[in-house]
């Protein structure tokens, strides 16, 4: 989340990895602001260019911002996203081919769809980890 009116200075946190089996599939680089504590992210994936957004694409207040993993059937996917505890989120899910609606708790679980499992994990809890996709 990014606080208005701050001029930020931005200091590198860590790095959540997500892997597929024993491939990495991405890393996720964690920043804050050293003045206000408001964070920010990187995503980076092999074979893609690193997109320099720091301090451009912000979370908006009261959300986290979470790494929403998808998998059934050897088919598996993941992205960047900001949700909000106890509200339901549009997804576009992979493994079934467009778009659910997922219900997350207030403890940022979301349930299985259409025989797809999804799970949410803060990227603030997961700093310096690894995420393995099912």
């Amino acid at each position: 989340m990014i606080e208005e009116g701050c001029p930020h200075r931005f200091e590198f946190r860590g790095a959540v990895q997500v892997y597929e089996g024993d491939r990495l599939s991405g890393v996720v680089d964690v920043f804050s602001c050293a003045l206000c504590g408001s964070t920010d992210q990187v995503v980076k994936r092999p074979g893609e260019s690193a997109r320099h957004t720091l301090g451009f694409d912000p979370s908006p207040p009261g959300q986290v911002t979470c790494i929403l993993t998808c998998a059934k059937g050897g088919r598996a996917d993941w992205q960047l996203c900001a949700v909000s505890p106890g509200s339901e989120m549009v997804h576009n899910c992979s493994p079934l081919g467009g778009e659910v609606k997922l219900q997350v708790t207030q403890d940022l679980k979301v349930p299985s769809f259409g025989g797809v499992e999804h799970a949410l994990y803060s990227l603030k809890e997961n700093v310096n980890q690894a995420i393995r996709l099912p």
